[in-house]
């Protein structure tokens, strides 16, 4: 009997090393489940990046822009041996779900994945099942795409791999500055495609805004840009005072035609959108997207030097730029001087959440001296507000104080958004490291 099973089994042994051969090969050569890590000759860490935007509108590219320029400046570029290759789809939904299934499945895998916006954003996080280390920008209410507010926390729908930040436009901000530019408006016109789940969000908070300071709404959809079009020649056939147009992709592409039928009705034109001003819109409060694109990019620098995405909170954070125009305002429109002061004010120096600038400090080895951290929480920017804000920062002043030399003071407001209001509470008592 032993010798029957000596032979079977030096006939099968031949076919069992094949085999065990075969595998081992498979398993040394696939490059799918790990990423490669790479380093130049001068020990400079290099990385394959992959960056995602919907189409070409002026926040995405002044974004991607910034965002190219940090990671540079962190030594990820070209000339340093890094590869950044990019997606655009111009638009087209099917052709982002393809890019982004090549994107996730590619082998070997990127180090990282960036995506510009919120259809981007939620494209992707469909196609990566592989976990692939994913940053997330542009994306103007992550709530909206189930993306929880606040640290991570498990079973919510933000995955394990996903880091970034929301950027609400301050919709509140630009309706209370129309109110005091022009005191007898009653009537907003607006124009936005409710499948752009960044457009239903903006409404959401434009609601909310717009009653209590005494204006009205006049509502239309559109799926495209001629939908677009049609849908802003009825709305501004209804005698509106203003016509706003906000954060959504179809309305951006849309844009120069829209400021212009506007104004050649002497209706007046308002943007959540800096850039409109340079297309004629006269009142523009909303995201400066360079700034915007420089945050995003030293998230990316933190997932690229291994920080874990889950110790970064998701948080809002926009930096805000006011663009003014006088050139044919409606009648009974002037702009006062406190909001001439916020056009000309340079930017806000913080590139980001203070959360965000923690984690670079430790992942640079830098350190910073005790000093006082304080965080100055509103429900929403009325004029009230800012005019006792205004006293407390010459106060604060008179008092030897200056915000980033020997105290950190950092200013966050809910939007008239209450759950938004309670996390920012929240992370007030989240350690800080300073």
């Amino acid at each position: 009997m032993s010798t029957r099973l000596a032979r079977l089994v030096r006939s099968l042994l031949p076919g069992i090393l094949l085999i065990a051969a075969a595998c081992a090969v498979l398993i040394l050569t696939d490059r799918s489940r790990a990423r490669v890590d790479r380093t130049d000759a001068a020990g400079q860490r290099t990385a394959r990046i992959a960056v995602i935007q919907f189409t070409n509108i002026a926040a995405f590219d002044q974004g991607r822009d910034g965002m190219v320029e940090q990671l540079a400046s962190a030594g990820y570029s070209r000339d340093r041996g890094s590869s950044i290759e990019f997606f655009n789809p111009s638009g087209d939904t099917a052709t982002l779900a393809q890019m982004c299934t090549q994107v996730g499945t590619a082998s070997p895998p990127y180090d990282l994945v960036v995506t510009l916006g919120t259809a981007t954003t939620q494209a992707f996080l469909r196609a990566n099942s592989r976990g692939v280390p994913h940053v997330m920008g542009f994306v103007a209410s992550p709530p909206a795409i189930n993306i929880p507010l606040g640290a991570y926390a498990e079973g919510t729908g933000r995955p394990a791999s996903l880091a970034g930040f929301g950027c609400m436009q301050p919709i509140p901000a630009l309706f209370e500055a129309l109110r005091a530019t022009a005191p007898g408006g009653k009537r907003i016109g607006v124009v936005y495609n409710p499948a752009e789940p960044n457009a239903e969000a903006a409404m959401k908070v434009a609601r909310a805004a717009a009653a209590p300071l005494g204006f009205e709404l006049i509502e239309a959809n559109g799926s495209n840009v001629t939908e677009v079009v049609n849908a802003a020649d009825a709305v501004l056939s209804r005698d509106v005072d203003a016509f706003w147009l906000l954060p959504d992709t179809v309305v951006s592409s849309a844009a120069t035609t829209l400021i212009r039928r506007v104004r050649d009705r002497h209706v007046g034109a308002i943007a959540s959108l800096p850039e409109l001003g340079a297309e004629g819109a006269q009142l523009c409060i909303g995201a400066d997207w360079r700034a915007c694109g420089t945050t995003t990019g030293l998230y990316a620098e933190l997932l690229l030097q291994g920080v874990d995405p889950r110790t970064l909170p998701i948080e809002n954070f926009v930096p805000v730029r006011v663009v003014l125009r006088d050139d044919d305002l409606p009648p009974g429109w002037a702009f006062p001087a406190q909001l001439r002061a916020r056009a000309e004010a340079k930017a806000d120096p913080a590139q980001g959440p203070e959360s965000l600038q923690a984690a670079i400090r430790t992942m640079r080895g830098e350190s910073r001296a005790a000093v006082p951290s304080i965080a100055l929480l509103t429900y929403n920017r009325t004029p009230n507000f800012e005019e006792c804000y205004a006293g407390f920062e010459q106060e604060w002043a008179r008092l030897g104080y200056a915000d980033g030399k020997n105290c950190s003071m950092r200013l966050r407001d809910a939007q008239f958004d209450a759950g938004t209001l309670n996390t920012l509470a929240s992370t007030c008592f989240l350690p800080i490291k300073m």
